[in-house]
């Protein structure tokens, strides 16, 4: 009613992530063997409704779509996190390939995060849920619930931006090395 909530982590750093790589890839002039959407989702906490209509509406017979990478909440620290250097990076189960990426991609940051790896299946807190219940293999970026989640002072002023350019970098890095894994053995 009388409050303002800019979501600068929730979900602002997530879409300015995404609108960065896009700007990124566009600029680069590289060419992949694969078309790369750029897409962001609205009404999470409603049901999915953006990323359900999209996958719903997508003939995954016509379109295949190799990996979906979901950025939520990626500019912040959780309390615990007194270095702002964990980052959780969740994969299914079967997707090792994908973690030995992300654990490689983090290793060419000049100050790498402590990574919390973890197993996606059976976890449908986030819009990558819409994509692992068809089978698409997903890389889910997170750095931490802090006090301001969902309330009017998550604001940009609280955003580390130096933190964001880094998982920026390994979310680039992985996306590249899973083309070019992908690409070798098709």
């Amino acid at each position: 009613n009388d409050s303002i909530y800019n979501g600068a982590d929730d979900n602002a750093s997530g879409v300015s992530g995404m609108l960065a790589l896009a700007k990124n890839w566009s600029a680069s002039k590289i060419k992949p063997p694969y078309n790369i959407v750029f897409a962001s989702w609205t009404a999470e906490e409603t049901g999915l409704l953006g990323s359900e209509y999209f996958v719903q509406h997508t003939d995954l017979n016509q379109q295949k779509i190799l990996l979906c990478v979901n950025m939520d909440m990626i500019s912040r620290s959780a309390p615990e996190d007194t270095k702002q250097r964990i980052l959780s990076i969740g994969t299914q189960k079967e997707d090792e390939n994908l973690r030995k990426i992300a654990a490689a991609g983090n290793q060419n940051l000049q100050n790498p995060f402590e990574l919390d790896l973890w197993e996606t299946n059976g976890h449908t807190g986030s819009d990558y849920a819409s994509f692992t219940t068809k089978g698409i293999p997903i890389m889910t970026f997170f750095s931490g619930f802090h006090a301001d989640y969902h309330s009017p002072r998550d604001q940009a002023a609280k955003v580390d931006l130096n933190k964001e350019k880094d998982i920026l970098s390994i979310v680039n890095s992985s996306v590249l090395k899973f083309i070019e894994t992908h690409s070798t053995t098709k």
